[in-house]
């Protein structure tokens, strides 16, 4: 499960979050002016719905499936909207926790923007996810996806970020899984799942590559469902997935 963090000042919070909304702002083409905002799995604070807000989003509801919102959210929410010339609008703020892939506190064609920043990796069920938020998409909504491909576990995230797919998807399901472990997707699958369940236009913006030379070496040693796959299938690591309704 993930980490419980302590009050981090409303000066981090907003730094960070002005970083990932510009990825959905920028590779995403995500145009938050008159948009029902929906983010999935928004994690320690809420500073990118008040980003959302700030840029004339509509509204901005967050669904999760794990209540991690730092100590003292609530001031350090107040004091960025008050940073960001919206003070009062922290309280627009909506947070629910939901299962997925269900998320039956959604209604049909509720949302015009559906974002999220270092989650799907973290899914298990990404099809039927999707779904359920093509079900929850307005007409043209756009949903923009940053993920994070590598191995999560230091040190090995920087030192070999394909160590993950190194193993048998019994001894890892059973023997290093965890609910909320990397779901070993490519980005190839996750433009797959979308397709199939009516999102259109879905495609990958590279963010970062591996280099060739470390996948070829690494490609053998891979376990038997990876090493089946195309070596160039794992150079995406960080990517955007952007998908219109």
């Amino acid at each position: 499960t993930p980490r419980p963090r302590a009050a981090a000042s409303p000066e981090e919070e907003l730094a960070y979050a002005r970083g990932v909304v510009a990825r959905w702002t920028g590779p995403g083409g995500i145009e938050f002016g008159g948009a029902r905002v929906l983010e999935v799995g928004p994690g320690f604070s809420l500073a990118t719905g008040l980003l959302a807000l700030a840029q004339g989003a509509a509204s901005y509801r967050a669904i999760d499936r794990f209540d991690v919102l730092m100590d003292g959210a609530e001031d350090v929410h107040a004091r960025i909207a008050a940073a960001l010339g919206i003070a009062g609008r922290e309280r627009a703020l909506r947070y629910d926790l939901v299962t997925f892939p269900a998320l039956p506190e959604l209604p049909d064609a509720a949302c015009d923007a559906i974002v999220s920043n270092a989650t799907f990796e973290h899914v298990d069920d990404v099809e039927g996810t999707f779904r359920a938020l093509r079900r929850a998409a307005a007409p043209g909504a756009r949903m923009v996806h940053w993920i994070d491909g590598r191995t999560h576990t230091r040190p090995f995230n920087l030192r070999d970020p394909l160590s993950m797919y190194r193993f048998a998807p019994r001894t890892y399901e059973r023997g290093l899984g965890f609910p909320g472990a990397p779901n070993r997707l490519l980005a190839e699958d996750y433009v797959a799942a979308a397709r199939a369940v009516g999102w259109r236009r879905a495609e990958i913006v590279p963010d970062l590559e591996l280099d060739a030379a470390y996948v070829d070496a690494v490609h053998p040693h891979l376990a038997r469902p990876f090493r089946e796959r195309p070596a160039d299938a794992f150079r995406p690591l960080h990517y955007t997935l952007v998908a219109t309704a």
